[in-house]
């Protein structure tokens, strides 16, 4: 359990660069995080009305959408007035970017640039950020360093996909075995004094990021959650990095199994947000393990299939709807995510609204047998079973799902799989599941990286257009 007291005295080392009329605005941030539950609707619901007001006559979809239903955007004052309109699928804002953008922007709003994400469809998302939005990600970023208790002072490494790293000086992605350095942060060393920032692409063999971490001393790690847990199963035992002080996971869902396996191998906590690229940091997962929404940025729903809110315990889909940027404006829009609804108030005393864990695409599970989900998570608890020396000289590893429903684990290893793996992995898997469905291992050579750059944990060969590898 956390205070106000101590969020303040975490907040004293990042020393701010420049002194200007929002100097304190981090200190604001600080002081929201345990405002009174009311104060949040409240602050919600004001950002809210201005956003719809906004959008229903500037956004020609919001025009044509409020005249379909016969509602006054003035009518949507609060949170619960959100249920009057329709979720806003993902699809539409591929299919219909112009119709989501904003015509004018109000006095002291400006564009910040024009953002293009794939994500896992491979199907491009375009809309523009305002400078307000943009700026958020990393007034958020900062919070969650805070509540990591990262010391800005100390150097950060950043492990991922080159085309979402920095340039090198030549303007190219970073090859393999190059090395991005800048003497401050990326993205925080705007507004604060800061040690290092490190960048290494995932392209490199898990061995390679290994040396790499050690050569560079880094003491914050930042990547994707397959990432991480590869790292760990590279640095079992007695052998993990030093320098590691602390691991933030990005741009993936991060399962217990894995959390308790990279935890153990580097001896440090894993800290994570969720967010997208279209809206920025939705929500920080606290110490008390739940998700607590950053309502200065955005509202968060999570409905059941006929978008009603969840009752607390239940899974429904992520609704988000983005409060800071109004050059496209995104009001319900579906995630695709899945998580679990909780009920208030939250063990670290922080009083923003929260939920909890977070279980994937709806869209990607709800096109596959029932029960792969759970057989996917199964597996996952189960390899955590396995003695620490049968998985040692694994580089990489995914989880397939055949024609017949059967799972395959393949894996790259770094020398021969030891004989005992297969047969401990069945006999632990049938003690979890069954005979149904059945798992067989697989060594491959390789294993390619999904359509955004990020790892792939999991292939179907059961998914609309799969192609088997």
């Amino acid at each position: 359990m956390t205070s106000l007291a101590e969020e303040r005295e975490a907040q004293r080392p990042w020393t701010a660069r420049l002194r200007d009329p929002d100097s304190d605005y981090f200190s604001r941030l600080v002081e929201h995080e345990f405002i009174a539950p009311q104060q949040h609707l409240a602050w919600q619901g004001r950002q809210l009305q201005r956003l719809v007001c906004f959008a229903a006559t500037n956004v020609s979809y919001y025009t044509r959408l409020f005249e379909r239903l016969g509602e006054q955007a003035e009518d949507i004052r609060g949170v619960d007035d959100l249920s009057r309109l329709p979720m806003l699928a993902m699809d539409e804002l591929v299919d219909q970017p112009d119709a989501l953008t904003a015509r004018t922007l109000p006095d002291g709003e400006r564009v910040f640039g024009r953002f293009t994400s794939s994500g896992t469809t491979g199907r491009p998302k375009r809309l523009l950020m305002t400078v307000a939005a943009n700026n958020m990600f990393s007034n958020l970023a900062q919070r969650l360093a805070r509540w990591g208790r990262f010391d800005p002072s100390d150097s950060v490494a950043v492990i991922r996909d080159a085309v979402a790293l920095p340039r090198d000086p030549q303007g190219k992605l970073l090859a393999n075995g190059q090395t991005w350095r800048n003497p401050q942060w990326r993205y925080l060393g705007r507004f604060f004094h800061t040690g290092e920032s490190l960048a290494y692409s995932y392209s490199n063999p898990t061995e390679d990021q290994v040396r790499w971490l050690r050569e560079m001393r880094a003491n914050y790690l930042i990547s994707y959650p397959t990432a991480l847990e590869e790292l760990a199963l590279a640095c079992p035992g007695d052998s993990r990095v030093e320098s590691i002080r602390g691991l933030q996971s990005i741009s993936g869902e991060l399962r217990d199994a894995m959390r308790e396996r990279i935890e153990s191998a580097f001896g440090v906590r894993v800290h994570q947000d969720y967010g997208l690229n279209e809206v920025g940091i939705v929500a920080g997962r606290c110490e008390a393990g739940r998700y607590h929404v950053n309502t200065e940025h955005c509202i968060v729903e999570i409905v059941d299939e006929d978008l009603r809110p969840c009752d607390p315990g239940q899974v429904g889909r992520i609704l988000v709807t983005a409060l800071s940027n109004l050059a496209t404006p995104l009001i319900r829009y579906d995630t695709d995510d899945m998580a679990e609804q909780l009920a208030a108030p939250c063990p670290c005393g922080r009083t923003s609204p929260t939920f909890g864990r977070i279980f994937g695409r709806f869209r990607r599970w709800s096109v596959l047998p029932p029960g792969t989900r759970e057989h996917f998570y199964a597996l996952g608890d189960t390899t955590v079973r396995l003695p620490s020396q049968l998985l040692e000289g694994i580089s990489r590893y995914q989880v397939h799902q055949d024609e017949r429903g059967d799972l395959e684990l393949r894996l790259v290893m770094r020398g021969e799989l030891p004989p005992r793996f297969d047969q401990e992995l069945n006999r632990l898997w049938i003690q979890r599941v069954g005979a149904s469905p059945k798992l067989r291992v697989r060594v491959v050579e390789s294993i390619p990286v999904g359509p955004g750059g990020k790892p792939q944990e999991f292939t179907s060969a059961l998914e609309p257009g799969a192609t088997r590898l």
